[in-house]
């Protein structure tokens, strides 16, 4: 007996061509993110810098459900700070991420300003970084 389909959607993604191919084809997630910044991000938003965008799409993809450190990804995108956070609003618009606030209610007060981003599909997290 196989694994059920929900389990096999958390391990491996939920977008139906990956999910019922056989193995990863990178230039599908290639292509779905080409589509993805030109018909939702630089249509919608304006946004110009593809590289950068693209780059900071990556690696919320591969780190999912990660602390953000708008300073650290401004650093690894070539982007500044601002830049960073009006990107990651127009990817949260369009669905490619969910931010969750900050929980506030312990008494560690360490992390109560940095929310979590958490990616609408798990399979984007081995795919190489084509921007």
């Amino acid at each position: 007996m196989g694994r059920p389909l929900s389990l096999v959607c958390i391990m491996h993604g939920g977008l139906p061509e990956p999910l019922f191919a056989g193995k990863k084809d990178g230039t599908f997630f290639s292509e779905w993110i080409d589509s993805f910044y030109a018909r939702d991000i630089q249509e919608l938003f304006g946004i110009r810098n593809r590289t950068g965008f693209i780059k900071l799409l990556h690696f919320l993809l591969r780190q999912s459900n990660g602390l953000i450190d708008y300073s650290n990804l401004a650093k690894y995108a070539d982007l500044n700070r601002p830049t960073v956070k009006v990107h990651i609003e127009a990817m949260s618009s369009a669905h490619a991420v969910y931010l969750l606030p900050p929980f506030y209610g312990g008494s560690r007060h360490e992390i109560i300003r940095r929310p979590k981003c958490d990616t609408f599909d798990t399979n984007h997290r081995d795919v190489r970084n084509t921007a």
